[in-house]
């Protein structure tokens, strides 16, 4: 129980924080944290053929979508995980289509959807995992 409350609540203030940062109606935040990320990467040697802007971009929206698929199962775990999931697209659509119909710089791309749908499926995934290792560690 006060897991389902403590993990619905994180999930409601990291919505806020997804909704800051994709519905910017420049696209100067994200493109600013692209570039910071870029540089630390090719600080720590990093090849410049794989700290890309485009490949930086792909792995923050992937990344931008483990938390809402993670924290929605642990909150609501009625809701099966293809229903979180498809949750999870259903949002990555919606943000899409805002960005495309009212925020005239920022770029909508099915390759974001599709970045964030890789994103909730990898934090389905990865709440599996950690409720198993946690009941392989409670048998003993």
């Amino acid at each position: 129980m006060v897991r389902s409350v403590l993990a619905g609540a994180a999930l409601a203030l990291y919505l806020v924080v997804v909704a800051v940062i994709v519905l910017e109606p420049s696209n100067a935040l994200p493109s600013t944290s692209i570039v910071r990320i870029l540089d630390a990467l090719r600080a720590r040697g990093v090849p410049d053929g794989l700290a890309t802007f485009g490949s930086v971009e792909v792995v923050t929206n992937v990344l931008l979508f483990v938390p809402v698929s993670f924290l929605g199962l642990a909150a609501v775990p009625r809701l099966r995980w293809w229903g979180w999931v498809a949750a999870a697209a259903a949002l990555s659509v919606m943000i899409e289509l805002v960005q495309g119909a009212f925020l005239p710089a920022r770029t909508p791309s099915v390759s974001d959807v599709a970045a964030n749908l890789t994103g909730a499926v990898v934090g389905v995934l990865a709440l599996g995992l950690l409720s198993r290792a946690a009941r392989r560690l409670r048998r003993g």
